[in-house]
């Protein structure tokens, strides 16, 4: 809830100042859109869970927050392509100045699509485990949209040909992003010697 907190809700600062612009008062529930905006308040000391009805009512009000807009219907959400470029004007295969794709921006979450450059795009790191160095693909990832959205690690040794399975990867790790981003730091990690030199991460949609 408060600056310095690793897990925090919403990082407050001296500069947002929140609590004094949001008037906060003590039991209120802050319903924040996906880029940590405030929607609305629903005071629980007012509204006690207790009651069935205000139960249902804040149910009702957390997942209409938590479901994406899509007026447009391009696969991308309202919020974030606002948030992005300030219009709707663009879609998923829109190919942006830096030469990537509005889906390679949306899927690795980054923080200035219209600016270029995507800092969660897929990197190889090797990591000593145990005196020995495991190869591992770590990409910064989506955590989940209502869109179908999926990110696939593929494999290949040539270029020419790109497997997704049998290649002695398999997914090491997961840590949240609180940035407001809405994304994860995901790793793959060889599990044994391996031929495969090359990976990619595949973004689609449905």
């Amino acid at each position: 809830m408060f600056a310095g907190k690793p897990l925090s809700w919403v990082r407050d600062t001296a500069v947002l100042n929140l609590e004094n612009a949001w008037g906060a008062r003590h039991r209120d529930l802050f319903i924040v859109d996906p880029l940590s905006r405030k929607i609305e308040v629903y005071n629980l000391s007012d509204h006690p869970l207790t009651d069935p009805d205000n139960k249902a009512t804040l149910k009702s009000k957390l997942l209409a927050a938590a479901t994406p807009v899509d007026s447009d219907n391009d696969k991308l959400p309202d919020y974030w392509e606002k948030w992005a470029f300030g219009n709707l004007s663009r879609n998923g295969n829109s190919v942006l100045p830096d030469g990537r794709k509005v889906l390679l921006h949306y899927a690795h979450c980054s923080l200035a699509p219209a600016g270029g450059g995507i800092p969660g795009l897929p990197r190889i790191v090797a990591v000593p485990v145990d005196g020995e160095v495991a190869v591992s693909v770590i990409w910064t990832g989506r955590r989940g949209t209502a869109f179908g959205l999926t990110l696939t690690p593929e494999f290949s040794n040539s270029l020419g040909t790109w497997t997704t399975s049998g290649h002695g990867y398999e997914e090491w790790s997961s840590r949240s992003l609180y940035d407001g981003s809405g994304g994860e730091i995901i790793e793959w990690r060889s599990t044994s010697a391996n031929p495969f030199h090359w990976a990619r991460v595949r973004a689609s949609l449905p």
